[in-house]
């Protein structure tokens, strides 16, 4: 015993630190192999299986901070029958053309105007481009297991490096748990044959437990692939989607086109969302109105302005600028920060129609050229004048009614987009408008012209007697007029018009009612006449120095 004794009081320190340094490592290795079993096998295999569950180790990191590559996301099925779980993760097939097939880890943050779920990793700047209908949604995310699924993407992506030094560190942990079972079987000498063969079929099972939990359980699962657009900055830190901010500003995620014509739809149109404080969009809104920053007399156009936001989103039709010039679009939205849009330029588009670019004269004096003549531009769809080109442009009565419309060149070939015309005039009293025509560009109309008669300038039978019996009043009495040069009668003329016969037999006296008669509004209608012996004879009307006129022959018998 005493012998016993000094060898115990006399064994170095170094035998004593270097026994418990083994037990530290052995309690480590047994941790982690411990860890590595319930974490690979539990989540890989028994947890699906108990649940209903399907797993998928994380490819990408679409998904940080919160969803790492080699994590593992158990996912419980989803029917189309539920609501839409706005906010959540949810496993979904990669649309046709992805870079990456197979199943995509992504969380749904709104629903577009066509129904569809959009979707976008907590690490993309930018929603997913393709959008998804209900039955596109495979499952949604209940669990997340961080790191288990590690050696999976390590093997499956070729990652030699890290795989090799887990497999070094885990083959090093079970030669600790090895020798630890030896060293357990020279402790207990009574089993010593048995606890041989157990440590050793002990430690075969644990390699071969720990290998298929860690390696193949994880492997066997699917692989959620992450992305659609590369990793960018972080907006999401929680399984479950932050609830949404109240909206303090707008933001342009589509500018319009840079370039386009004249009143012409821009070929890319503006959209315009609703954020909150941290830049997440909101999914609520309200009515957005567009306007130009700086017009300068030009005007935009849009299918819908103002127009109310869904889902925070406000995405315009239709929208185009009239006149050429540089200019950005300011969309506001109540007390909410006005977003700027970036510069869009205007130029000259095809000829597409004509305009009166100067009306002629609202009034005129018929047969007289008018004071203003018209200009006629070749113009693009929003107006602009198109100076290349030389047709030849038609002016024409949209209503003559008998009435002649001359200009000294007509049609007249324009310059420099323009055609200038002089010398037109309408030769009829009455109200005209004048159209301007070329080829297949659209016509225009101008405004109304009230041409009135000119000075007057002669008599006229406007109706002449019938033939009689001898002392007989004609049947129909004659009716004579004041007109001007073009033939108008001249409504303001009040002039006395005298009325005598001419024919055989001599002697012949032509009596009426009243002669000369006085006009009124320009015509003289004369009463009561008759001549008192047979014959054939013609009137002739006459008033200062106007023309005279004579009336048609007739017979008195």
């Amino acid at each position: 015993m005493a012998v016993t004794m000094k060898s115990a009081a006399t064994s170095p320190p170094s035998a004593a630190i270097r026994g418990w340094g083994w037990l530290g490592a052995a309690a480590a290795a047994h941790l982690y192999l411990m860890l590595m079993l319930m974490l690979g096998l539990g989540t890989c295999a028994f947890v699906p299986m108990l649940f209903g569950l399907t797993g998928s180790v994380v490819q990408s990191g679409s998904m940080a901070p919160l969803i790492e590559p080699g994590d593992v996301t158990l996912s419980t099925s989803f029917s189309a029958e539920e609501a839409t779980p706005m906010g959540r993760v949810i496993t979904f097939e990669a649309p046709a053309g992805s870079a990456r097939p197979g199943l995509v880890l992504h969380r749904i943050v709104a629903i577009d105007d066509d129904g569809q779920v959009v979707t976008a990793g907590d690490a993309n700047a930018h929603p997913d481009s393709t959008g998804l209908s209900r039955s596109d949604i495979v499952g949604r995310a209940v669990v997340l297991v961080p790191l288990i699924g590690l050696p999976s993407l390590w093997l499956t992506t070729g990652q030699i490096v890290p795989l090799g030094i887990w497999i070094l560190l885990t083959l090093a942990a079970l030669a600790v748990e090895s020798r630890s079972l030896l060293s357990a079987r020279r402790r207990h000498r009574a089993f010593r044959s048995r606890g041989v063969r157990t440590g050793a079929a002990a430690t075969s099972l644990l390699v071969a437990v720990i290998t298929a939990g860690a390696v193949i359980g994880p492997a066997s699962l699917g692989q959620n692939a992450a992305a659609f657009s590369t990793q960018t900055s972080s907006v999401g830190s929680s399984w479950r989607y932050p609830a949404a901010a109240p909206a303090v500003r707008l933001v342009f995620t589509s500018n319009p086109s840079a370039l386009s014509t004249g009143g012409v739809a821009f070929a890319t149109q503006p959209v315009i969302e609703f954020r909150d404080a941290s830049g997440r969009r909101t999914t609520t809104g309200g009515a957005v109105t567009l306007e130009l920053a700086t017009p300068n007399g030009a005007v935009l156009s849009c299918a819908t302005n103002p127009l109310t936001a869904e889902q925070g989103r406000a995405a315009f039709t239709g929208c185009s600028i009239d006149k050429i010039g540089l200019y950005t679009l300011t969309a506001r939205s109540g007390s909410l920060s006005a977003a700027v849009s970036t510069s869009v330029s205007i130029s000259t588009g095809p000829a597409t129609r004509l305009q009166f670019t100067t009306a002629p004269s609202s009034t005129a004096v018929a047969a007289t050229a008018f004071a203003v003549q018209p200009r006629v531009t070749v113009t693009d769809a929003g107006g602009n004048a198109v100076t290349t080109n030389t047709a030849p442009v038609t002016l024409a009565l949209t209503n003559p009614s008998g009435a002649t419309l001359t200009c000294a060149s007509n049609p007249r070939t324009t310059s420099l987009g323009v055609a200038t015309f002089s010398g037109c005039n309408i030769n009829r009293t009455g109200t005209y408008t004048l159209i301007a025509t070329s080829g297949t560009l659209a016509a225009s109309t101008s405004a109304s012209i009230v041409v009135t008669p000119g000075a007057a300038a002669r008599v006229v039978f406007l109706v002449s007697p019938s033939s009689s019996s001898t002392g007989g009043i004609f049947s129909t009495q004659p009716i004579v007029a004041v007109q001007d040069s073009s033939g108008n009668t001249v409504t303001t003329s009040t002039a006395a018009i005298t009325l005598s016969v001419t024919g055989t037999p001599g002697g012949t006296t032509l009596t009426c009612a009243v002669n000369p008669t006085s006009a009124s509004s320009g015509t003289a209608t004369f009463s009561s006449c008759s001549i008192n012996k047979k014959g054939t004879y013609t009137l002739t009307a006459r008033s200062g120095t106007l023309t005279t006129g004579s009336s048609s022959t007739f017979t008195v018998g």
